[in-house]
């Protein structure tokens, strides 16, 4: 005699999905498997666009796109770093923390967003060392990290944070 069970769906997270994609992509990488892992990067960079789109309306969403969206750019960024593709290293290196400085910048963005846009922004400017060296001494990169400090400053601030420090300070104390 058999039985079947009916289990209530699960409501997914925000972020399950890409998650899912980001997991995958790290399996296909650990394996080697380059362009696998590039399939699941750029799918995990899908959903954490989508999730911009949404964290105008949906908390969840503007808690979870700044860290999925950085994430994402940096996977994509490592994984070109080590196949020797140094031009779409770049673009996503930068771009992990290029689109954290503009949100952060935007007055038109919901304020809760820009918080966190500035909250990832001190390892966004870490994990962008690791990956590439150099980007301390790179010009693009030099004015990313100084617009990231301005933000950071100009947040903390108003926030009544005055010791707290900058993206570039933390990152210098982490070396």
């Amino acid at each position: 005699m058999s039985q079947t069970m009916h289990v209530m769906p699960v409501e997914e997270s925000i972020d399950s999905q890409w998650a899912r994609f980001t997991q995958a992509g790290n399996e296909a990488f650990e394996r080697g498997d380059m362009r696998e892992a590039q399939h699941y990067y750029e799918k995990a960079m899908a959903e954490a666009n989508d999730m911009f789109d949404k964290a105008h309306t949906d908390p969840a969403a503007c808690q979870y796109a700044p860290m999925t969206y950085t994430i994402a750019a940096f996977n994509l960024a490592g994984l070109f770093s080590d196949i020797g593709d140094r031009q779409m290293m770049h673009r996503y290196a930068r771009a992990g923390l290029e689109r954290l400085v503009e949100l952060a910048d935007e007055r038109s963005v919901p304020h809760a967003l820009r918080v966190q846009c500035v909250r990832h922004l001190g390892r966004a400017v870490i994990t962008l060392e690791e990956i590439y060296p150099a980007a301390r001494t790179h010009p693009d990169y030099r004015v990313l990290v100084a617009n990231a400090d301005l933000l950071q400053r100009q947040f903390d601030t108003q926030a009544g944070l005055y010791s707290v420090p900058s993206a570039s300070a933390r990152v210098a104390m982490v070396h």
